[in-house]
């Protein structure tokens, strides 16, 4: 087994057991409860706010260090939530289930929006260094963090003046905009874990692997909390303990990295900017050579069409050398579009000036033919091009140049038919002598 592969399944264990746990409570009916008044406060306020506070205030050093805006992203991704539970636990007693439930799932939301799109950036590697000063910097990452917190606290006073949309009833349970609210968190929390747990397969990088693990487990604590039939019952209780999970994951981040910056030489801070840096410097150079791979196939493309284009330019120049040399002409006539090419020693051989036009009747015959071969050429195009025909062309005739002067020609070469049978004429093509 790989040091990665034991990495991912060492980071899965968690993850693991509050899903199977989730499965087991999900749907049993259990009048048992067990919600003394304070704990959940302070539980929260340790595990969902405290922590992940902590997080987001390294993540904004972090950005005014190095200035890449996803980490303002996850920064606020973690302020929202923590807001929104550490209002929603301590004003429970006060302000009832409806309170709490409300303001813990717009937090929620909203800090899963946040991861999400943070992912999203990290995964297409658009994130890109803000030139910023540093105050200028902090003054961003503050204003990001004050507004999410002061809308989390604007949805909280508006709950407790009963202005929000009922979120939960009692009796009766969750309504369903709390089911859409926190599916949509759940989700969001979902899919960044995902992206996150690719980045890590590409990178091998363990802050990916344990920051997916803290968004994975906060989408199973959502997912849980959807599904609960009572507060304080053994499934609401597994999904707080993946949410406080999920918050130790968001500290495991941190962590794991400081022997890393201890060793580099720098803070801490300052290594997880320079991490990030290094991985949308990777993702630069992936797409570099692509980009480059790119660029050898089209020019190996067009070295070779180049190629063709000359021996084609070689192999016209020989015919018309040829051409010049015999004296034989070259035609070639779409008898659909009524388009032509003609040669130069075609031109002359029908009198026709350098540059000119051999001009065909309604029957396809050239107005030079000499008016006593004129009847017996068209009937033998006529014969030519009519379907199920052979199409071969071979036949010898006058023509009257402008000063009066005779010449014979012979053509000969044939007509080419659509596919399928009794097809029509298509193209002639050929030579004259």
């Amino acid at each position: 087994m790989t040091r990665r592969t034991s990495a991912i399944f060492l980071h899965s264990i968690p993850l693991t057991v509050a899903l199977l746990l989730t499965g087991v409570f999900a749907g049993s009916a259990t009048q048992n409860a067990y919600e003394p008044p304070l704990l959940l406060p302070i539980l929260s306020t340790i595990f969902v706010a405290g922590l992940p506070l902590a997080v987001a205030l390294l993540a904004l050093r972090s950005y005014v260090e190095q200035g890449t805006r996803v980490l303002v992203l996850f920064g606020i991704g973690l302020v929202a939530p923590a807001m929104g539970t550490l209002l929603a636990g301590w004003g429970l007693v006060a302000n009832g289930p409806n309170f709490l439930v409300t303001v813990h799932n717009v937090g929620m939301l909203l800090g899963g929006a946040c991861q999400l799109a943070a992912a999203c950036l990290l995964v297409t590697g658009s994130p890109t260094r803000t030139p910023l000063t540093r105050n200028a910097a902090l003054r961003v990452g503050l204003g990001g963090y004050a507004g999410s917190a002061l809308l989390v606290m604007l949805v909280a006073a508006l709950a407790a003046a009963g202005r929000t949309p009922l979120f939960f009833a009692s009796p009766g349970g969750p309504t369903p905009l709390r089911q859409v609210v926190l599916s949509a968190a759940a989700l969001c929390y979902a899919f960044g874990g995902v992206l996150l747990v690719g980045l890590y397969g590409r990178t091998g990088m363990a802050f990916f692997a344990l920051y997916a693990n803290a968004l994975l487990l906060n989408a199973t604590a959502l997912g849980a909390a959807a599904v609960v039939e009572a507060p304080g019952d053994p499934l609401s209780w597994v999904g707080r303990g993946a949410q406080y999970a999920g918050s130790i994951y968001f500290v495991a981040t941190l962590f794991v990295q400081t022997g890393p910056a201890r060793r580099e030489g720098t803070s801490l801070p300052g290594y997880l900017s320079e991490l990030l840096r290094a991985h949308l410097d990777a993702q630069v150079r992936y797409r570099t050579g692509e980009l480059l791979a790119l660029n050898e196939r089209l020019r190996k493309e067009i070295a070779e069409r180049e190629h063709l284009d000359a021996e084609l330019r070689a192999s016209e120049e020989r015919l018309r050398l040829a051409a010049e040399a015999t004296g034989f002409g070259i035609f070639s006539y779409d008898l659909q579009s009524r388009s032509a090419h003609w040669s130069a020693e075609m031109l002359r051989l029908f009198g026709v000036p350098p540059g000119g036009d051999i001009v065909l009747d309604a029957g396809f015959v050239p107005l030079t033919v000499h008016p006593g071969d004129r009847d017996r050429v068209a009937a033998l195009v006529a014969s030519w091009t009519s379907p199920g025909a052979t199409g071969i062309i071979d036949t010898e005739f006058r023509v009257r140049w402008p000063g009066g002067e005779t010449r014979w020609l012979r053509a000969r070469g044939r007509v080419t038919f659509e596919s399928g049978p009794r097809s029509a004429a298509v193209r002639a093509h050929g030579i004259v002598q």
